[in-house]
């Protein structure tokens, strides 16, 4: 861990998996929740920090806050959209794996 001291504010750099999903406003690239990053948390204020960090697919920079102890709240500050889970596509590399499948129930006749 690296740190670096300022007269306002305190850098240091960390690594952190991702705590929500985010799209990259530069490329469209979908970061899922977990992802791992290194990252520069900056404290604002009382409980509240600041990360910078780059997109994995076009190294984009982004700016994300987290805020708060008990229900934390994240809040996109540059260069990023927070999906909600409902939002999020499926990973591309199960559709290469497992095609779709049919939901019906063959008849009788096609079973041999």
């Amino acid at each position: 861990t690296t740190t670096t001291t300022t007269t306002t504010t305190t850098t240091t750099t960390v690594r952190l998996l991702l705590p929500v999903a985010f799209r990259c406003g530069a490329c469209g690239h979908v970061m899922r929740d977990g992802t791992k990053f290194t990252s520069r948390r900056e404290c604002v204020g009382h409980d509240h920090y600041r990360h910078t960090q780059e997109c994995t697919q076009c190294n984009g920079p982004f700016v994300f806050s987290i805020c708060g102890t008990g229900e934390q709240q994240y809040l996109c500050e540059r260069g990023v959209q927070r999906l909600e889970p409902g939002e999020i596509p499926p990973p591309r590399e199960c559709w290469d794996r497992d095609p779709p499948r049919s939901t019906e129930k063959p008849s009788p006749s096609e079973k041999t």
